[in-house]
């Protein structure tokens, strides 16, 4: 069970590697120097664009209701004595800093958004299975179920939190985020920011959110660049392909 909690994949890219995919994609005729690199923070638009990604997958979850392959639970076993007051301080704060955490996605207009609520205290769930014939069993049983609960994009920020209490020193703790929010990267980075705030170690400002990527790269991907890039899939992949089952 520990090792099956603790495993978390991860992928890196160092400078040469970025700059060989821009030496592919200059041979295939993609102006790699057409953008603006630079994202900026953006005054907030009334209503805050999701960026591509984000609204393929809010399509994909609107057309198939109850949807959860983009769930992503993530559980850790935590040995050793826990400040549970300790650990939903550094929650909130973690959910504070990272507006995406706080975010609903609801359509106005039939068009979806980013809503960004207001900071709030995070209350854990706290399910206690010390007394249970087989503990660890449970906690897997309880880890599996709330992993496949799906997420209300509408309704609901994509991130929930539970801690399943096998003993005093002895926890599991869920974090259940959505792909449209979450990555695999992310894993990483929130697991050393919780950490840090659990000790209250001070974190370095944020310079930019998530929606100020999805202002930026609508702003890039729009008008002639827009259609530039259509026009080189087109050509690239054709027109002869076989729709997808």
């Amino acid at each position: 069970m520990t090792d099956r909690f603790n495993d978390m994949p991860g992928a890196s890219y160092d400078d040469d590697d970025l700059e060989l995919l821009d030496a592919l994609l200059a041979e295939q005729g993609a102006d790699v120097g057409a953008y603006t690199p630079t994202i900026e923070v953006r005054a907030r638009p009334d209503r805050i664009p999701l960026s591509f990604s984000q609204e393929l997958i809010w399509m994909l979850d609107r057309a198939t209701p109850g949807l959860t392959a983009y769930n992503m639970p993530m559980a850790r076993r935590l040995s050793g004595p826990l400040d549970v007051a300790a650990l939903e301080r550094a929650m909130t704060e973690i959910v504070a800093r990272h507006e995406i955490l706080r975010t609903r996605l609801p359509a106005r207009e039939g068009e979806p958004e980013q809503v960004i609520d207001a900071a709030a205290p995070v209350a854990l769930s706290v399910v206690d299975v010390a007394n249970h014939a087989t503990p660890e069993l449970e906690a897997e049983r309880i880890v599996r179920e709330r992993g496949r609960v799906p997420f209300d994009l509408a309704g609901e920020h994509m991130f929930r939190c539970t801690l399943v209490r096998l003993a005093p020193d002895d926890n599991v703790l869920l974090v259940e985020t959505h792909h449209i929010a979450f990555d695999g990267w992310s894993g990483a980075v929130l697991l050393d920011e919780l950490a840090a705030a659990y000790v209250g170690r001070e974190l370095q400002e944020l310079p930019l959110q998530y929606a100020d990527f999805a202002i930026w790269q609508r702003e890039q991907l729009a008008g002639a660049r827009l259609d530039e890039l259509m026009t080189y899939w087109r050509a690239q992949l054709g027109d002869k392909l076989e729709p997808l089952a």
